[in-house]
Parts: C-alpha cells; structure tokens; sequence
C-alpha cells in the first residue's frame, strides 16, 4: 500500500512540475509579445531570451521573437543571427507550386530574416532566403498601390501595357491577401496572439 501511495505522489509531483513549466513557457512568451505590442522592444528582446533559456520545445518560437525584437530596436546584426536560429528549427512550410504557404510558421521568420538581411544591405541573402516564400517587401505593395491610383485618376492604360495575368501571381496575390485579413482578425479579436508584426 505504501508502495502505491510513493508512486502516485512521485507522477503527481511530476505533473504538477511539468504544468507549472509549460505555464512558465507560455507566461514567458506572452509577456514578451506584450511588451513587443506595447512598443518595448528591450523588455520583449528580455522576456524571449529567458524563454529561450527554459524552452527545450519548438525553440524556433523564443529565438524567433528575440530576433523581432532585437531588428525593432535597430539591433540588425544581433536580430539576423538569432532569425537565422530559428530558421533552422522552424517547421518546414509546403509548398505548393513551387511557393512556400504565406501564412506558415517558415515564411513568417524568413520575412522577418529578409527585412534584417535587407535593413542591414546583404540583398543577395535577402533575395535567397525570401526566394521561395511570398513577397514580404512592403514598397512592392506601395508600388503596386501607386500604379492602381494612377489608373483610377481616370486614364486608362494602352492594352499593349496590360501584362497578361498570370494566374500563379494571381493565387499567390490572393493568398497574400487572405494572410492580411487573418492577421487583421486576429488583431481585432485578439486570437492566436497577432500583433501585425509578423507573429
């Protein structure tokens, strides 16, 4: 009897240990996405950095947030180095005609290693760790956004500019919208933790 009574306190003490080192995990990455939501780039580079120290799982998720952080504060090179950590353990996105998915985890931490690589004027890495993943560049859209509000000013184009549409560009275009306005949901609704800021 006693035997039985040792066994169920030693597996109850280990579960209770393992909740409250999940709940020390989660914690640690929520404070961090606040204080990078609430603008305090060295509080969230902190909090992602101990994250970092007690996560043995999915360790693309701290050293992913710390590099977010540490590129927000200007901190290009140190940001790039902990992005290239978590590339490495990110899960791998699937691909489908040759595109990686916008919205996986993969695309969302090379976007933001292709914002450090191009911040810190490496564009032959930039372009290389981008290649496969929509285009993270945001005057890419501006352009795109400039060339639409010229063709509202009411002047039509000659058709001999009209490119053909391509319908691979078109999927992905689409795509890329069905990311913002996921993001945009979640920002608005508070689920899965979105800040708008490649999360």
């Amino acid at each position: 009897m006693r035997t039985h009574h040792l066994i169920t306190a030693v597996v109850g003490t280990v579960i209770i240990a393992l909740a409250v080192w999940a709940l020390l995990m989660w914690g640690t990455m929520q404070l961090g996405r606040s204080a990078y939501e609430a603008g305090d780039f060295e509080t969230a580079e902190r909090r992602f950095a101990t994250a970092s120290r007690i996560t043995p799982l999915e360790t693309w998720r701290p050293a992913f947030g710390e590099g977010t952080a540490l590129l927000a504060q200007g901190r290009t090179r140190s940001g790039i180095s902990r992005l290239e950590v978590a590339l490495e353990s990110v899960p791998t996105a699937d691909v489908i005609d040759g595109v990686k998915d916008p919205n996986s985890y993969e695309c969302t931490v090379r976007a933001n290693l292709y914002l450090g690589y191009a911040e810190a004027g490496m564009t032959d890495e930039a372009e290389a760790v981008i290649d496969t993943c929509p285009n993270p560049d945001p005057t890419a859209v501006e352009e795109e956004s400039e060339s639409e509000s010229e063709n509202e000013s009411g002047e039509e184009p000659d058709e001999a500019e009209q490119p053909e549409a391509d319908p691979q560009l078109e999927e992905l275009e689409e795509r890329n919208d069905d990311s913002r306005r996921q993001r945009q949901d979640e920002m608005e609704w508070g689920g899965g933790g979105g800040s708008g800021e490649n999360w």
